[in-house]
C-alpha cells in the first residue's frame, strides 16, 4: 500500500528555474557586502575565465600569501572553473572563513524556489585577513576546513564585516 504525503510534507516548487537577469543579480547586490566574500570570490573567478584572458597580476593580489606558490600560473584553477558558475550562497563554517560554491552553468540564469542540494565542481575557501582587512581566496577545490588554514597573527583580531546569508540562488557565468 502506497501511503500519500500530505500537502505540506510535500517537496517546495520544481528546484532550479530560469528567472531574469534582473531578479537574480538585485539577489545578489543585496545579499553580499561588497568586498566580502562573494565579491572577491566574483573577481576571483572573471580574473581567471573573463574575456580578457588569464588575470595574473590581479589573481596574485586576491589569494593568501601561503597559498601563492601552491597556485602555479593559475592555469589549473581556470580549467576548474572554465563552462562554470558561482552560486549566491555564501556559507560561513567559523568566524573569518567562508566557502563559495562553483557549479556546471546551466546556460541560462536560474534562481532556487525552495532548498536545492547541488552538487559543486568547486569550492572556494576565502579567509578573512585582519592586517590587510580584506577577504582572500585560499585554496579552489574540496572545502579547505577553517583549522587547516593559516594561522593569524598574535593578537589580531577575528572580527570582520558580517555577511547575510542570501537565499541560494546562482548567477550565469560571466553576466551581471
Amino acid at each position: 500500500m502506497t501511503k500519500r504525503l500530505q500537502p505540506e510534507d510535500l517537496p517546495s516548487g520544481r528546484g532550479l528555474i530560469p528567472a531574469p537577469e534582473q531578479e537574480a543579480g538585485a539577489d545578489i547586490l543585496a545579499h553580499n557586502h561588497p568586498g566580502g566574500p562573494w565579491s572577491v570570490a566574483s573577481a576571483f573567478y572573471l580574473a581567471l575565465t573573463g574575456d580578457a584572458g588569464l588575470r595574473t597580476g590581479v589573481l596574485r593580489d586576491l589569494v593568501t600569501p601561503e597559498s601563492l606558490g601552491a597556485w602555479g600560473d593559475f592555469t589549473g584553477a581556470r580549467e576548474v572553473l572554465l563552462d562554470a558558475c558561482m552560486t549566491s550562497r555564501v556559507d560561513s563554517p567559523a568566524p573569518g572563513v567562508a566557502y563559495v560554491k562553483f557549479v556546471a552553468d546551466p546556460g541560462q540564469t536560474v534562481i532556487a524556489d525552495g532548498p536545492v542540494m547541488v552538487m559543486a565542481r568547486a569550492i572556494a575557501t576565502l579567509q578573512y585577513r585582519p592586517e590587510s582587512e580584506r577577504w582572500l581566496v585560499h585554496a579552489l577545490g574540496d572545502y579547505c576546513l577553517p583549522e587547516n588554514l593559516p594561522t593569524l597573527p598574535p593578537g589580531s583580531s577575528p572580527s570582520y564585516p558580517r555577511f547575510r546569508r542570501p537565499a541560494g540562488r546562482f548567477r550565469r557565468a560571466g553576466r551581471l
